[in-house]
């Protein structure tokens, strides 16, 4: 037997200007540096002038931080960066940000970046009035286009607040490192004429439900992933990371081990999906025979379904989180909104899992008849 060790890519060795405005979400920071500087990276904290002011949540990083361009606090001089990420980010910085407004040294700082084609993550802490000002809504185009990632705040229909950092950090890990799983391809005769039996037996049905879910505004592009238990075997066949769920082939499918819990064993063409963790863990504690995962903003935000919803955000490629949302979704009849994540409906088969998150478009009145 052949075997590929597939380590995580993590963010290690990465340096992350951690920039920070004045707005009192500017609490979670340690949080988030505690986690950045757990994975390896070098975290570099530079708040505003008017973060300075705040109570003092960053005395226990005083050491990491940069506060103008004359800073030598630290005896040490500020490396070039390779991602920024701003959190939090008020009104006032997030609307400089776009007018290219570079006059201290974070905005100079950003400004730089975004010229420099660096990656730069905002997440915007500002109430709801200001979210629906009309500049911010142009900010947010623009900004996008240029290139930077918006973490869109938790919306509801009393407050706008800052997405959970949890959720940010995801979404960084997601776009900068591929494979956020300790994972181990494997090659065998007798595997890979299974993994070939398998796709021919379901490709279809695959096919089937991606098209439809396309259509009806379920998922787009590679927003989302399925997969299915193979009968009297501990092995589940997913979809890959990055496949494009209206348009699947064979070699989009993957052959996954179900027994392991902290390591993803499979064999295939291409890696399996980031969320394969939360499907063998499903798996393992439900009498599922196939899971569909979508992330539909629609259902996921729509306060309409809170009842739905999960109590905390469920993290993204990681087999801890998801075990609190067991008891729930088979509560729930096998279907579970996670919290600003997505949806997860169980069955016995594709088309039944699907048509439990059908169901839930449909009460929102939000489903595309011409699908």
């Amino acid at each position: 037997m052949k075997k590929v060790s597939i380590p995580k890519q993590s963010i290690s060795g990465k340096n992350i200007y951690l920039i920070v405005s004045a707005a009192k979400k500017m609490r979670v920071v340690p949080e988030v540096a505690d986690e950045l500087l757990a994975k390896g990276a070098n975290v570099f904290i530079i708040p505003t002038e008017n973060a300075l002011k705040m109570p003092d949540y960053l005395s226990k990083y005083r050491h990491l931080i940069y506060s103008d361009f004359n800073w030598r606090g630290n005896g040490k001089q500020l490396p070039e960066e390779d991602i920024i990420m701003i959190l939090p980010c008020t009104f006032n910085t997030f609307n400089k940000i776009s007018s290219g407004i570079a006059d201290n040294y974070a905005t100079t700082l950003i400004a730089t970046a975004i010229g420099n084609s660096k990656k730069v993550y905002i997440a915007p802490a500002f109430d709801k009035t200001l979210w629906n000002h009309p500049l911010t809504v142009e900010s947010v185009k623009k900004l996008e286009s240029w290139g930077a990632t918006v973490i869109w705040p938790e919306i509801t229909s009393k407050k706008v607040s800052m997405m959970d950092y949890r959720k940010a950090l995801d979404r960084l890990y997601i776009e900068e490192s591929t494979i956020i799983f300790d994972s181990e391809q494997i090659f065998t005769d007798e595997l890979l004429d299974l993994l070939k039996t398998a796709r021919k037996r379901y490709i279809q049905e695959f096919v089937k439900i991606g098209k439809y879910q396309e259509q009806v505004g379920l998922n787009a592009f590679s927003n989302g992933n399925y997969s299915v238990k193979l009968e009297n075997q501990k092995l589940m066949l997913i979809t890959r990371t990055g496949s494009s769920l209206g348009n699947l082939s064979p070699e989009d499918l993957t052959l996954v081990s179900l027994e392991n819990m902290n390591k993803v064993v499979w064999v295939g063409d291409k890696m399996p999906s980031c969320d394969t963790p939360m499907h063998i863990v499903i798996y393992n504690n439900t009498n599922a025979r196939a899971i569909t995962h979508s992330h539909c903003s629609r259902i996921t935000y729509d306060e309409t379904l809170d009842k739905h919803k999960t109590a905390d955000y469920i993290r993204y490629g990681r087999f801890d989180t998801i075990l609190s949302a067991i008891d729930q979704l088979e509560r729930n009849n096998g279907i579970i909104i996670l919290r600003y994540h997505g949806e997860v409906g169980i069955g016995q088969t594709l088309d039944e899992a699907s048509r439990k998150i059908t169901k839930l478009l449909e009460q929102v009145g939000k489903i595309n008849k011409n699908g």
